[in-house]
């Protein structure tokens, strides 16, 4: 095989990991816009706050937003390296992903 042959294969690989990738993404936006548990109800575990608090949570989660601006939104920051804020840990997920790594 030339050096030609070999590019254009893994090319054609990435091109497609990065649809599927991609296409996995919408996947799991769309099955999360269809679940009926309410994801701020979820974080609070039945902690009792104000509505005031409540409605910024959910603007914080972006559940009043459309799913093809969610998507769109997510793509933007993925492709500038912000990957947002870990729920658990309350740092970038990269950081988290960052420090993780260097332990194994």
């Amino acid at each position: 095989m030339n050096k030609q042959k070999i590019a254009k294969y893994f090319g054609w690989k990435l091109v497609r990991f990065i649809v599927l990738m991609i296409a996995v993404a919408i996947f799991s936006f769309v099955l999360l816009d269809l679940s009926p548990i309410d994801p701020v109800n979820a974080y609070l575990r039945g902690a009792v706050v104000s509505e005031a608090q409540r409605q910024i949570l959910y603007q914080y989660f972006g559940t009043n937003v459309p799913l093809p601006d969610k998507i769109f939104h997510w793509l933007m920051d993925l492709l500038q390296g912000n990957l947002g804020v870990s729920l658990i840990y309350r740092r970038p997920v990269i950081d988290v992903i960052i420090d993780k790594f260097m332990a194994s």
